[in-house]
């Protein structure tokens, strides 16, 4: 993204933000983590054409605006004429209960009140894998070989109305003891703004399986954040854009880097300029001193020795056609690492297909999600970086799990038979290409994963995966293969 445009995008925002945060009031807010399953009914609920003011790139969002997006789901099913899809009704109803006292703040029908929740939710799993692997996307948590035992505690609370918090401690036990917590942060709300500082993961971006610059594939960082509550239109001609979401990080990254605590920060901003369609530009940038950050921002230097880091800057696009024959939602990203001619190079790109049903069959749901890393003219230009500013937090990659120099295909099958049970398989196939010599081998890795989920009770759900893993040329050495396999058993109870 060239420097001027981002000079313009940035003096919009700091006046939106000074705007909001003189308008009106609100009570505190805590957002819903990125791994439960509400996402993804809030996806399939917005590829039917429920929920057209749903912003799908920037997460995680609160309890209050999913709140708000329920009632608007209920909204539309009711004046639909042909709304007597079982499945549609079942999901809205159960997310009701889920969301309840929310929905009832916002309906006026109960005051905002101060509490603390010791016990939203919990989770308790059994993992067994037959090789060493960190899972991805599970927040940069490590896995011990052969048996684990996982315990994953949420407690939330709000106090002076406009002060909310969430703590989520996590225990890993096998061969060794890990305790920690992977998120811990307090919220101080404005009516439209939320400013924020902890440990909170974040996902920006179209992709489920992954995106091009920030997901929960690393352990979540210690950050100060400013996020808009809900979409809102901008002031004056602005309006015209649609609706407007926002967010905002800042942080200082491990020592031990190669470079003294880099820094680390990143803007996000989507528009919903039509019911139907989602636009969204997003930056992030690393850093090696405070006093770069205004050069870092306005990508000053960015490509001289001197230069503030690394950089990545992109947009993304999801366009949802909720057609009554075959709905189906098409989105993608496309970001570009550093700078060349005042645009972004070395181009990586992220596209997806989502069904959200196969003709009249509502319960089955399909998607097939593609993304490129590799460029054989720029081998080494994505997530890496000399002077300790690689892409990576722990060394965990930020953004999308694939190594560096990959391709990734992701294929996935909902079948929901009944309210209570959803059993979902999924082929993962990825390429990595070797960063040194791009004629050696290529190493390639299939997944085979099976998923079912069963909902024992208003609070309480079981889930069972089965994961089969193949590698071929592992580390690029011709004829060495492996076969691996992961079996998560997880019981969670929600309060």
């Amino acid at each position: 993204m060239s420097r001027k445009l981002w000079i313009v995008v940035n003096t919009i925002l700091a006046m939106t933000i000074l705007f909001l945060f003189l308008k009106g009031t609100s009570t505190a807010q805590t957002n819903v983590s990125l791994d439960t399953r509400v996402y993804r009914d809030l996806e399939w609920l917005a590829a039917l054409g429920y929920l057209p003011t749903h912003i799908a790139a920037i997460k995680p969002i609160s309890r209050l605006e999913i709140a708000a997006l329920i009632i608007e789901g209920e909204g539309r099913l009711t004046k639909d004429a042909d709304t007597s899809k079982r499945i549609v009704s079942s999901t809205l109803s159960r997310l009701k209960k889920d969301f309840h006292q929310e929905i009832d703040i916002i309906k006026g029908l109960v005051p905002r009140q101060n509490f603390v929740k010791p016990i939203d939710r919990l989770r308790t799993t059994f993992m067994y894998q037959d090789v060493f692997k960190i899972p991805e996307n599970e927040y940069g948590q490590n896995a011990f070989i052969h048996s684990n035992g996982l315990i994953d505690l949420s407690s939330r609370g709000q106090f002076l109305n406009r002060f909310g918090f969430q703590l989520r401690p996590f225990g890993l036990f096998g061969d060794q003891s890990n305790f920690e917590f992977i998120e811990a942060y307090l919220h101080y709300q404005s009516k439209h703004v939320c400013l924020g500082i902890g440990k909170e993961a974040f996902w920006w971006g179209q992709g489920t399986h992954g995106t091009l610059q920030l997901t929960n594939n690393a352990e979540p960082f210690t950050m100060l954040n400013l996020t808009s509550n809900a979409p809102f239109m901008l002031p004056s001609f602005l309006r015209y854009l649609g609706l407007c979401r926002f967010s905002f990080f800042i942080t200082e990254l491990e020592k031990n880097r190669g470079t003294s605590e880099p820094k680390f920060s990143g803007l996000k901003i989507s528009f919903k300029v039509h019911p139907c369609i989602e636009i969204g530009l997003t930056r992030t940038f690393l850093f090696k001193r405070w006093d770069d950050f205004g050069d870092a921002l306005l990508a000053k230097d960015e490509n001289t020795p001197e230069g503030p880091g690394n950089q990545i800057g992109g947009f993304d696009c999801r366009i949802t056609l909720p057609f009554k024959f075959q709905p189906i939602t098409l989105y993608g990203e496309r970001s570009g690492e550093d700078e060349a001619g005042y645009l972004p190079s070395a181009w990586a790109s992220l596209g997806g297909i989502y069904l959200p049903a196969i003709g009249k069959f509502s319960q089955i749901r399909f998607r097939a999600e593609y993304a490129n890393i590799h460029s054989s003219d720029k081998p080494d230009a994505w997530y890496v970086h000399s002077e300790g500013l690689d892409y990576t937090y722990k060394g965990r990659i930020m953004g999308h799990h694939m190594d560096r120099n990959s391709e990734d295909l992701y294929l996935s099958l909902e079948w929901e038979p009944h309210s209570k049970l959803r059993i979902r398989p999924a082929f993962d196939f990825e390429h990595r290409w070797s960063s040194q010599d791009l004629t050696l081998p290529l190493e390639k890795q299939r997944q085979y994963i099976l998923t079912a989920e069963y909902t024992l009770s208003q609070y309480l759900m079981i889930s069972v995966q089965y994961l089969r893993e193949f590698v071929e040329n592992k580390g690029h050495d011709l004829g060495k293969n492996e076969d691996n396999t992961r079996t998560y058993v997880s019981l969670q109870l929600m309060l």
